[in-house]
């Protein structure tokens, strides 16, 4: 049975809010309000890598950073974070885009 994988039809997005997240502060909740915030990214097209977010296991279902979140935000970490945690389903782009794939 195939899983209902996430996309974005807006990488340029994704990959600016991945960014911004290593160096903004960690919320409690990973927000609308955050993402327009703290990030400074207003619009439908921020607000809906949410989902994506949190099928990549960066926030949990209830809106929390997980730990993997975390990881992420260390420079040195956070491509690897990413790899070991998507593993087989992903491939990494050049950008560093993580781009969900058939398995």
């Amino acid at each position: 049975m195939a899983e209902n994988l996430p996309y974005s039809t807006s990488v340029g997005t994704l990959e600016k809010m991945l960014d911004k997240i290593k160096s903004a502060s960690t919320p409690e909740r990973f927000t609308q309000d955050f993402v327009s915030t703290k990030l400074a990214m207003k619009g439908g097209t921020a607000r809906a890598q949410i989902p994506l977010l949190k099928k990549m296991k960066l926030v949990a279902e209830d809106g929390s950073p997980t730990d993997l979140y975390r990881e992420y935000r260390n420079p040195n970490k956070s491509r690897a974070a990413l790899e070991a945690e998507i593993g087989v389903r992903s491939r990494i782009v050049t950008s560093g885009i993580i781009r969900y794939g058939a398995f």
